[in-house]
C-alpha cells in the first residue's frame, strides 16, 4: 500500500494532492507579494522535507554549507556607516566633480598608452568581447613603468591567464603589494584546480593576500608613489577574464574615492583572509598543496552563524512563470520548486548537461521560429510543415528532424567531446537558465548544433508522434540556423 505524504502537519494521500495545494498558493499571489504567515509555515514545511533537493533547483547550483560559510555580513561594517539611509552622522562619501572623458577601445595595451589620467579626471570607457581586463592592469603598469605600492582587485572570478599576468607585475616588482578578493562561488569551485594555482604562483616574498567571501564587486584600486603619490579606482562590469560581452569600466584618480573603497576592503581582508603572513614563511612552501580553508580561525567564527529564511515571496522567472523565492538573513536568496522537492526529483550531472546544452541553443531555435513566421505568417498564423495545418505561434514547435534528433545529436556531441560530466561547472544567467559556467561550452554546443540540426515547424501533436526513422538527407523544407 502507497504511503502517504506527510509535510509538516499535514497529511496528503498522493503525491498530487500536496501538488495541487502548493499550486494554489502559488496562483493565489501576484509576483513580488510575501507569503501570509500560514503560507509560510506551510513552505518552510515543505523546505524542511528534504533540505538537501535546494541545491539542485535550477536557480541555486552552490552548496547551500558553502554558501554559509563564505557569507557577506553586512553588520561587519555598520562602523563604516555604508547606507547613507542609516547615516545619522551624515559620514559618507562625496566625490569631487570630476572632468571625464569617453573613449572606445578594443586594444589593451592602446588603450593603456593613450589614457593620459590627471588629478580628479575621469575616463569612461566602452570595451568588446575580445578586451581582457586583466590584462589592462598590466599594460597600465608597464607602459607607465609605474609601480604600485599597493594593488586590490576585488571581482567575482579571474582566469589563469590573469593569474600569470599578475605573476608577472610580481616577479617584475611592478607590485609591491598584492590583494586579490574573490567569490565564494568561484572558491568553492575552483579550490582544488585554480585557487591551488593561485597560492602556488603568487603567494611568493609575503607579497599577497588572497581573502573569500559573498562578493559581486568588481573594483580595482593602484596606490603608486610616482608624481608625489597618486591614488587610482577602476570599477565597471568587467570580471578580470574575457566575457565574450561587451563591458564598461571607469578609471579615475581620485583620492576620496579611493581612501572610500580600501576602507571597506581592509575590513574585509582583515575579516576574510586566507594566508596568515605571520607564519613562518620558508614553512610556507610546504604546506601550500594542503591549504584547508575550514581550519582558519577567521572563517570557524563566522560559519558557526545560523541562517535564517526571513521571507518567501513569489516571484517571476523564466517564460513569465511564478516560482517561489526563498529570502535569509545573510541577504542571499534563491528559487525552489515544490514540484522538484514533492517529486524528490534530483538534477544528475548528466541532467544538469543536458539542460545546459539545450539553454544553448534557445536563441537560435527562437530564431529559426520568428523567421519562419517572418516569411510565411498570414494574419498571425503558418502552416505546419508536416500536417500544412495553419496554426498560430503557440500551436507550433521546433523539431528536429529524425534520425537526428536533439538526444542523437546531444550523444555525439558528447562522444566527440570526450565529456567528463563530473568535471562540467555551471551557473544560472538572469533569467534563471542553467547554463555552462565557462561559455566555451555552450559555444562549442551551438556549433556542434548548427551543423547537424535539421528542423521543421510543426504542431505540438505531431512532434510526438513523428515517424520515419531512417537517416535522410537534408531537403529543400528543411530549416536550418544561420
Amino acid at each position: 500500500m502507497r504511503k502517504p505524504l506527510i509535510i509538516g502537519e499535514k497529511i496528503y494521500k498522493f503525491k498530487k494532492d500536496a501538488i495541487h495545494y502548493y499550486r494554489q498558493i502559488l496562483n493565489s499571489y501576484n509576483f513580488g507579494q510575501s507569503l501570509n504567515k500560514d503560507d509560510f509555515n506551510d513552505l518552510i514545511d515543505l523546505v524542511s522535507l528534504e533540505d538537501d533537493n535546494l541545491k539542485y533547483s535550477e536557480s541555486d547550483l552552490n552548496d547551500r554549507k558553502t554558501r554559509e560559510t563564505f557569507a557577506f555580513d553586512k553588520s561587519h561594517f555598520s562602523d563604516n556607516q555604508i547606507d547613507v539611509l542609516e547615516n545619522e552622522n551624515n559620514r559618507y562619501i562625496k566625490c569631487p566633480n570630476s572632468k571625464t572623458k569617453f573613449i572606445n577601445y578594443e586594444n589593451v595595451e592602446q588603450l593603456s598608452r593613450d589614457i593620459q589620467i590627471f588629478k580628479n579626471e575621469r575616463y569612461f570607457c566602452f570595451t568588446d568581447g575580445n578586451f581582457i581586463f586583466g590584462d589592462f592592469i598590466e599594460a597600465f603598469l608597464v607602459c607607465r613603468n609605474m609601480k604600485a605600492k599597493e594593488l586590490t582587485i576585488s571581482t567575482l572570478s579571474l582566469s589563469q591567464n590573469n593569474v600569470d599576468s599578475l605573476y608577472n607585475l610580481l616577479e617584475g616588482g611592478y607590485i609591491e603589494n598584492l590583494n586579490l578578493i574573490v567569490s565564494d562561488h568561484f572558491f568553492s569551485y575552483e579550490r582544488e584546480n585554480l585557487v591551488k594555482y593561485i597560492y602556488q604562483t603568487l603567494d611568493f616574498e609575503n607579497k599577497f593576500q588572497l581573502s573569500v567571501c559573498n562578493n559581486r564587486s568588481k573594483i580595482v584600486l593602484i596606490k603608486t608613489d610616482d608624481n608625489g603619490g597618486r591614488k587610482y579606482v577602476i570599477h565597471g562590469s568587467a570580471n578580470l577574464s574575457s566575457s565574450n560581452y561587451t563591458e564598461q569600466f571607469c578609471i579615475e584618480e581620485n583620492e576620496e574615492l579611493f581612501d572610500f573603497n580600501k576602507n571597506i576592503f581592509d575590513n574585509i581582508i582583515e575579516k576574510f583572509k586566507t594566508i596568515n603572513k605571520s607564519f613562518n614563511e620558508e614553512k610556507c612552501n610546504d604546506i601550500k598543496e594542503n591549504v584547508v580553508l575550514d581550519d582558519r580561525a577567521s572563517f570557524n567564527d563566522f560559519s558557526e552563524k545560523e541562517v535564517e529564511i526571513i521571507d518567501i515571496k513569489v516571484s517571476q522567472v523564466q517564460f513569465k512563470t511564478k516560482c517561489f523565492e526563498i529570502f535569509y538573513n545573510d541577504e542571499t536568496s534563491h528559487y525552489i520548486s515544490y514540484l522538484m522537492i514533492i517529486n524528490n526529483t534530483k538534477y544528475s550531472p548528466e541532467k544538469l548537461f543536458n539542460v545546459a546544452c539545450r539553454n544553448s541553443i534557445h536563441s537560435d531555435i527562437k530564431s529559426v521560429k520568428q523567421e519562419y513566421f517572418d516569411r510565411n505568417s498570414v494574419e498571425g498564423q503558418v502552416k505546419c510543415q508536416e500536417s500544412g495545418i495553419l496554426s498560430t505561434w503557440t500551436e507550433l514547435v521546433v523539431d528536429h528532424r529524425q534520425p537526428n534528433t536533439f538526444s542523437i545529436i546531444l550523444d555525439r556531441f558528447k562522444e566527440i567531446y570526450r565529456i567528463d560530466l563530473d568535471l562540467i561547472e555551471y551557473t544560472t544567467n538572469e533569467q534563471n537558465h542553467i547554463i555552462f559556467q565557462d561559455n566555451k561550452w555552450s559555444e562549442d554546443f551551438k556549433n556542434y548544433h548548427k551543423e547537424k540540426a535539421s528542423l521543421r515547424i510543426v504542431r505540438k501533436e505531431c512532434n510526438s508522434s513523428r515517424t520515419g526513422m531512417a537517416r535522410l538527407k537534408r531537403t529543400s523544407k528543411d530549416l536550418t540556423i544561420k
